[in-house]
């Protein structure tokens, strides 16, 4: 256990914007992992490091590495698999974010708040907040208020979400 714990912190900390001389020691983890058949967390946190390094865009070779990834760990490397297709120019990409966000959106004092707000930056920097298949649930996340009976933990979960939507909301205006 501690060995694949290792190994996320290890495949996260080679997400660095920008070196993409990372990605085939990225990928080395990934196929020792799958020859051993010892796959914890992996794929996600692969996905993560993709998503990061190619943060600016880029990285449009490794796009089926992202997806075989995604495909070893189902749900759990869907969002963070997306992230990363959308930062590398994958334009199927925003039809697989639309169900993602939602979930967070409609939830977000429970859904992945690091995540959905990271998301929601992405698609503000690349002026997508507006796109037809995104804008009615970057809409909702950015008029949303939180629920005033949830603790207050979740209320401030729920406003990061929100800031994250209106921020995505206001830079898709024209």
């Amino acid at each position: 256990a501690d060995k694949a714990a290792d190994l996320d912190d290890v495949l996260v900390g080679l997400g660095v914007e920008g070196i993409t001389e990372a990605v085939p020691v990225i990928q080395e983890i990934m196929q020792a992992l799958e020859a051993t058949g010892s796959m914890g967390f992996e794929p996600s946190m692969a996905c993560i490091a993709l998503g990061t390094i190619y943060k600016d865009g880029g990285g449009e070779e490794h796009l089926e590495l992202v997806r075989s990834y995604m495909a070893i760990q189902d749900a759990d490397a869907i969002g963070e698999g997306t992230l990363a297709l959308l930062r590398m120019g994958d334009p199927g990409a925003i039809d697989a974010l639309v169900p993602v966000l939602e979930r967070h959106v409609r939830d977000p004092a429970r859904g992945d708040v690091e995540l959905t707000v990271e998301i929601l930056e992405t698609l503000a920097a690349r002026g997508l907040a507006s796109d037809p298949r995104l804008a009615q649930v970057v809409n909702v996340g950015a008029f949303a208020q939180a629920d005033p009976s949830l603790p207050d933990n979740f209320r401030i979960r729920g406003r990061g979400v929100n800031h994250a939507a209106a921020y995505a909301y206001l830079k898709s205006q024209k």
